[in-house]
């Protein structure tokens, strides 16, 4: 089993497949790219068959998302919207969340760089 620094399944895959066999339900609400962009590694694993050794070396089984139990969701214009497309989310949302970040990000570096020196005393 393989650990990864930030993973968002820092607890061992059997517990995760016990708890949505016990019938449970998660909600979990982000704004994080990384978060969306694991969840669609996770639904995308589905995608690969006949090769289930090869696939598990990257994805443990035991985390893989069902696409029947997995849903995904935004708000825009004071509606909720489906966020899935061919059981994936869609990846326009996740770059435009990306995208969003890295623009704030870049202003206020502008910002620091147009007033270095003038707070100066």
């Amino acid at each position: 089993m393989r650990n990864r620094v930030g993973s968002i399944y820092r607890f061992d895959g059997s517990t995760s497949r016990r708890f949505v066999h016990a019938g449970n339900r998660a909600i979990i609400t982000t704004h994080s790219p990384y978060i969306l962009g694991e969840f669609n590694n996770l639904l995308y694993a589905n995608e690969i068959q006949g090769v289930d050794e090869q696939r598990n070396e990257i994805v443990d089984e035991e985390k893989i998302l069902p696409y029947d139990d997995s849903r995904a969701f935004y708000v825009a214009d004071g509606f909720v919207k489906d966020a899935m497309e061919d059981h994936l989310i869609i990846h326009s949302l996740i770059d435009g969340a990306s995208d969003e970040i890295n623009a704030e990000n870049d202003r206020l570096i502008e910002l620091k760089w147009a007033t270095e020196g003038q707070n100066e005393n």
